[in-house]
């Protein structure tokens, strides 16, 4: 990925569970590769983002999780969140920021992991 905010596939947190039931925390895993084009400096910050509808425009902040910030090529990091009161569709939003460098890009990639119980 180069500079600038990338919005991550929209997940049904119903459709997940596969009986409509939602589950309450999940682990956001997020795994970074190789870094091109030699910048001096890489910052990646995740968030969660939900919505009631999966439109598009309707994607908020979700306050329950904090935002995670990688600043290292090669590495793997995790964030634990609680969904209790998430709507139905989240997704993950990155947002990459690069110090230098010509064309610098990194490889990235994040996924959710549902873990708890699920509710109604």
């Amino acid at each position: 990925h180069t500079a600038g905010a990338v919005n991550g596939a929209e997940i049904d947190r119903a459709a997940v569970s596969g009986d409509g039931a939602l589950y309450s925390s999940a682990c956001l895993a997020i795994n970074h590769g190789a870094v091109s084009g030699g910048p001096s400096a890489i910052a990646v910050e995740y968030k969660i983002q939900h919505s009631h509808d999966n439109s598009g425009g309707s994607y908020v902040d979700y306050d329950g999780s904090s935002a995670i910030s990688v600043t290292a090529a090669s590495t793997s990091q995790k964030l634990s969140i609680d969904l209790r009161a998430a709507r139905r569709y989240i997704r993950v939003v990155a947002t990459f920021a690069f110090t230098g460098g010509t064309a610098p890009a990194l490889f990235a990639s994040s996924s959710f992991v549902f873990i708890d119980e699920k509710k109604r």
